[in-house]
């Protein structure tokens, strides 16, 4: 596990709630080196969905092993507003780096949505 936070304090989750990133090798990559495609995962209470959405393409294909993501660039949750309400949780993941040390950036924003109980991307 490259990177665990509790989201249910932050998000107001009646029941616990929780964004874990895991990486094939157990730890977060020096520069260079690659250890492998990473999952990014929401927990709801004790089951996780790490589904492809959070990183798959606007196609419907799914996505090639350099399309998806192998290092998480950042995690962690932000607020829309200056007093701390509507908290999102922010996530940016990067595929293979390229030669130059470029990679392919993805952002995403999840926000949890009280009424339906469930969590919606936001992109």
């Amino acid at each position: 596990m490259i990177s665990r936070i509790d989201l249910t304090e932050p998000f107001g989750t009646l029941t616990q709630r929780t964004f874990v990133a895991v990486q094939e090798g157990g730890q977060p990559p020096a520069p260079y080196e690659n250890y492998g495609s990473i999952l990014v995962c929401l927990v709801k209470a004790a089951t996780p969905d790490c589904d492809e959405h959070f990183y798959r393409h606007a196609g419907n294909e799914k996505p090639s092993w350099f399309d998806t993501p192998h290092y998480l660039v950042a995690g962690n949750v932000v607020y829309a507003s200056p007093k701390k309400s509507d908290p999102l949780l922010l996530l940016k993941v990067c595929t293979v780096e390229i030669f130059d040390g470029n990679c392919g950036l993805a952002t995403v924003l999840f926000r949890y949505d009280r009424r339906t109980i469930r969590s919606i991307a936001c992109s």
